[in-house]
């Protein structure tokens, strides 16, 4: 099974950066508070069970939602993701694959790495 390709997101906010300059102080408000960041994954199991999960605060929660709706054996994330996850399956490769992208079918594009792979789900934070 290929490693799937993963993303790392921080996001730094403060209220106010303050700056000394000589005697005096140059106070710069932050610019708009970014939105908090939903994670979804989706794992899937050697008989092809699948769990997913969307709109989580952290990437674990994620996970461990995606893993505790996936039922079959040895079931494993192969995707986790901020906008939209998609799995995909291929008989030629033997393989599951889970892929990311900015969007739904940006995503199953991705997830589509074998000519005869089949999308077997795609799910998108809202």
């Amino acid at each position: 099974m290929q490693s799937p390709l993963r993303t790392i997101t921080k996001v730094l906010v403060a209220p106010a950066a303050i700056a000394t300059f000589g005697l005096g102080a140059l106070i710069v408000p932050a610019s708009a508070q970014a939105s908090p960041t939903n994670w979804g994954a989706i794992a899937v199991s050697d008989d092809g069970d699948i769990g997913s999960s969307w709109n989580y605060n952290t990437k674990d929660e994620a996970k461990s939602a995606a893993m505790n709706s996936c039922h079959g054996p040895n079931c494993e994330v192969l995707v986790t993701f901020t906008v939209c996850g998609s799995v995909s399956h291929s008989r030629m490769g033997h393989e599951y694959n889970g892929r990311y992208g900015p969007s739904r079918g940006e995503a199953e594009d991705n997830a589509r790495v074998h000519p005869d792979s089949v999308i077997l789900k795609t799910v998108c934070n809202d």
